[in-house]
């Protein structure tokens, strides 16, 4: 029998995390470590996309595949910057708070 789970294309653009965290007290897991890889893959996917749109432009590319690469990449941007939005929103409630 096949596999009969639903694919959307944000869902294959997504960077690909890890969410399980280190173990407690270790500073090499958890949420620091999954926001660089996420930032890394992030800037890997936009990389990917510009070397794909420069080929395109020079004429040795596959349109298909530029087209692909900067979906992937805007998709990418989307994601990081929600990210940074909510990190900020949080920041700012912090703030709020009475001491």
């Amino acid at each position: 029998m096949s596999d009969l789970r639903i694919t959307t294309p944000a869902m294959i653009a997504m960077p690909k995390l890890d969410l399980r965290g280190g173990e407690q007290g270790d500073p090499s897991g958890g949420f620091a470590s999954v926001l660089s890889d996420a930032l890394h893959e992030a800037n890997a996917v936009q990389q990917s996309a510009e070397t794909e749109a420069r080929e395109l432009a020079a004429g040795r590319g596959d349109a298909l595949a530029a087209v692909m690469a900067v979906s992937r990449a805007d998709l990418s941007l989307k994601f990081i910057t929600g990210i940074r939005n909510r990190a900020l929103e949080a920041f700012n409630e912090i703030i709020r708070m009475p001491v």
